[in-house]
């Protein structure tokens, strides 16, 4: 019996919102991938955001997430992702190349904040675009954001309805397996990776050190910075003055 990967729950993350900013920007690179395989005709790009996506993406940077996919950013590197300076990059250019292709982009006027859009299936739900000149719709992908960082749609697959049948039965086996053994579940997860998964001990190692290596920097992050959160809402930043005090 396999499991599904540690590394599909334990991810390199972007905030502030795994469903609002790291789910719109891994569905903006996906379909910038699909771009750069099938170059279409057209001549410029849109996103619209639709559902609590466009209500609360200004203050969940969801346009600047989606410029950065489309910019290419990817959240895994050694290097932190910087929304900001990907926003800025594509500003000064007003266009994304795509492999031999360039479409024009202002995120100003195409990322469309679409308040009033119904989605039938998912309240977080985006749709990338390619249009042509005149303004017709040449290719258009839709993406769900449901949650965890976790995307529906492109090339991704399809969310689940539901818990399956089977997931509590698994559980209770892995756990009796374990006392039954007298196994470490430490033990049984390493050998799910390499079994299941192919990744030996070493590279899970790796990855996790690499996982425990950006939570320590964004913690260090929050204690140290002070001031004011960005936004409108000009929130004071709290850890830095209780971990001070504390």
């Amino acid at each position: 019996m396999s499991y599904p990967s540690i590394f599909s729950i334990l991810k390199v993350g972007i905030g502030p919102s795994s469903s609002h900013t790291l789910g719109p920007l891994l569905a903006a690179r996906d379909f910038r991938e699909r771009l750069e395989r099938e170059q279409p005709d057209g001549e410029r790009l849109r996103i619209t955001l639709m559902g609590s996506l466009a209500r609360t993406g200004k203050g969940h940077l969801t346009d600047l997430a989606v410029t950065a996919g489309l910019a290419g950013q990817a959240v895994d590197g050694e290097e932190r992702p910087d929304l900001r300076a990907a926003m800025q990059a594509v500003k000064a250019a007003d266009k994304v190349r795509l492999g031999r292709r360039e479409y024009a982009f202002a995120p100003e006027h195409d990322v469309v904040f679409d308040t009033a859009a119904a989605c039938p299936r998912h309240p977080n739900t985006l749709r990338c675009a390619v249009m042509d000149g005149a303004g017709r719709l040449v290719i258009e992908e839709e993406y769900l954001s449901v949650g965890g960082g976790v995307v529906a749609g492109g090339s991704f697959p399809p969310p689940p309805e539901s818990m399956p049948d089977d997931a509590k039965p698994r559980l209770t086996a892995l756990v009796d397996r374990c006392l039954e053994d007298s196994d470490d579940l430490v033990d049984l997860v390493l050998e799910n990776e390499e079994k299941a998964h192919g990744l030996d001990h070493d590279e899970v190692y790796r990855r996790l050190g690499r996982l425990w290596q950006l939570m320590q920097a964004s913690i260090d992050a929050g204690l140290g910075a002070g001031g004011l959160l960005p936004g409108r809402l000009r929130l004071q930043r709290r850890a830095n003055d209780m971990y001070i005090h504390l």
